[in-house]
């Protein structure tokens, strides 16, 4: 009944693709987070007429025989006998469905769609459908306890593949896995792994499960899968070291087998978590060799990507700089109305010239972004940990005019909130000083001699890695280059601001936190 129950299922959740192994794509692809790569011509709607496994006879001769046949309804007439798209989804409304009906009637779609050449992507996105989805998720949840691993896998790629996030049914599905003792494929651990990173769901025990499975096999994995087990794990924010230590090894022994993609995507990932190799050095001499002849052939958005992880990571080189930074590929990020896609580019261009300005300096010569170039930061609604810190720095330093909130920098950074301090750490009114980390700074005061300026940057839950208190690779990164900039950074972690509950606690925390900051500047 289970595997039954898991061929509807995938065949409904997964209507706009034949499920395969993750691990069977083709090697060299990179990871699609929109979904694999298609290779039917079908609308979505009539691939729910194809089998969903390329071995669908064999598991239908594996699968136990059911006794007890379900009695024939009206219902069952009607669908049989409704002969438009627009009446089938009609009696979802008027009738209580069975998970075996909602397949026969899915099965009827699919066949009037793909007669009548229709286009599936309304037909996936009614609301009449969705409950028709609803129906065999709650089917599936009922069932998840008999589900074998390889009934797991199916189930949780096809809810992939939909970007259907059924928090009930992945946690059943986590659940159970974790309660079954099999010897678990290599591929289906890969596809598990990609399963959850697509749809961001969080779960320790099962990541850890499949970091122990993984580890030991990790010599028989092919490139492309180590390249998906980074990308699923750094999607999810989940750092195990000694499996990454493994990824890393793999790498390096088998670097001839491994795509200039296949390179892109592991440092990405790497970035992202801000993952340094223990033979990093060794590491990235190799890959970034390897990848030298061809960058010239990326596109620019993949090249800004790595580029930008190198940054993160520390690894750019001079010639990585300057093809990003020429103003060929910059002209295209400027002027007139861009999409978010674009917008996210340019900021990230701006980074990479930061990290040139402050970090590169030693072997760095240029080209460089244009001076009066705009950092574009994609305004956000603060949130409560931002509101809350501006609302008490005011309290802190007396005045509105001593602190400033937010600020946005040239550096391509956001500040939560500055506060300017004099020699003997009394606030300044910041807009009567000159400000060269704006665009366009008010004040012209040039800065009293032993003045600091303080940086307050507030960290939220999604800025760490998961289950651990170390920042993700591009915070790692903002810190260090305002820190270059000549900011004291003042954190304030979502953790610790948590647990203040009173207002005079959250003065005495901020306080604190300026003093310990500025004590360790004058200590150097």
């Amino acid at each position: 009944m289970a595997s039954r129950v898991v061929r509807r299922a995938v065949r409904l959740i997964g209507a706009s693709f034949v499920v395969a192994p993750v691990s069977s794509a083709v090697p060299g692809s990179a990871v699609n987070w929109r979904g694999l790569k298609q290779g039917y011509s079908l609308s979505p709607i009539a691939r729910l007429h194809v089998s969903s496994f390329h071995h669908g006879d064999r598991i239908l001769a594996e699968e136990q025989v059911i006794s007890r046949v379900p009695e024939r309804t009206e219902l069952d007439g009607l669908i049989e006998s409704a002969d438009s798209v627009e009446n089938l989804l009609h009696l979802i409304n008027d009738h209580s469905f069975k998970g075996n009906q909602a397949a026969v009637l899915v099965n009827h779609l699919s066949r009037i769609a793909a007669d009548r050449k229709m286009e599936g992507g309304s037909i996936l996105q009614d609301n009449r459908f969705q409950k028709l989805q609803s129906t065999l998720e709650d089917e599936g949840l009922e069932l998840a306890e008999h589900f074998t691993p390889e009934d797991t896998r199916k189930m949780a790629l096809a809810l992939a593949q939909q970007n259907r996030r059924s928090i009930p049914l992945l946690r059943a599905l986590s659940y159970h896995l974790m309660q079954k003792h099999f010897d678990f494929r290599s591929s289906l651990l890969v596809d598990l792994a990609f399963a959850y990173g697509k749809l961001n769901f969080h779960q320790t025990q099962v990541f850890q499960k499949l970091a122990a499975e993984l580890l030991p096999r990790v010599p028989e994995l092919s490139p492309g899968d180590v390249m998906r087990c980074t990308k699923s794990f750094s999607y999810l924010k989940w750092l195990n070291l000694p499996l990454f230590e493994a990824f890393t090894q793999h790498v390096m022994d088998n670097l001839e087998k491994y795509s200039p993609l296949h390179l892109c995507n592991i440092i990405m990932a790497f970035a992202r978590l801000n993952y340094h190799p223990a033979k990093g050095d060794s590491f990235f001499t190799v890959v970034l060799e390897k990848l030298e002849c061809v960058l010239a052939d990326f596109d620019r958005f993949l090249l800004i990507d790595l580029v930008w992880s190198l940054c993160i990571l520390q690894q750019v080189k001079t010639s990585h700089l300057q093809k990003v930074l020429e103003p060929v590929m910059y002209s295209a990020f400027v002027g007139g109305i861009k999409s978010q896609k674009m917008q996210n580019y340019h900021l990230k261009l701006v980074h990479i010239n930061t990290a040139a300005m402050l970090e590169c300096t030693d072997f760095y010569k240029g080209p460089f972004l244009p001076s009066e170039h705009p950092s574009h930061y994609v305004e956000k609604k603060p949130t409560i940990l931002q509101t809350g810190l501006q609302e008490v720095l005011v309290t802190v330093v007396g005045d509105s005019d001593n602190c400033r909130s937010p600020v946005n920098t040239i550096y391509g950074w956001l500040l939560d909130s500055e506060v300017l301090l004099d020699s003997d750490n009394k606030p300044l009114p910041l807009n009567e000083f000159v400000a060269p980390h704006v665009l366009h700074s008010e004040g012209i005061k040039p800065l009293p001699q032993g003045a600091r300026r303080l940086a307050f940057l507030c960290w939220e839950f999604p800025s760490y890695c998961s289950r651990s208190k170390d920042l993700l690779g591009r915070f790692v990164m903002a810190r260090r280059h305002l820190q270059a900039a000549g900011f004291l950074i003042v954190d304030v972690p979502y953790f610790e601001w948590l647990e203040l509950k009173s207002e005079w606690q959250k003065v005495a925390y901020l306080k604190d936190k300026m003093g310990k900051v500025v004590a360790e500047d004058m200590a150097r």
